[in-house]
């Protein structure tokens, strides 16, 4: 079930998984470049 969850949080903040929550949240141009990351 951690590969599965990764894969499904990953792909809601922009695709990456537990390595990019982090840097979504912080970074707004991650969100933006993904259209899905802080903005949702």
């Amino acid at each position: 079930g951690r590969q599965q969850d990764s894969g499904l949080q990953g792909s809601r903040r922009g695709g990456g998984g537990e390595r990019r929550v982090p840097e979504a949240r912080g970074a707004p141009r991650s969100g933006e470049r993904h259209g899905d990351g802080p903005g949702r």
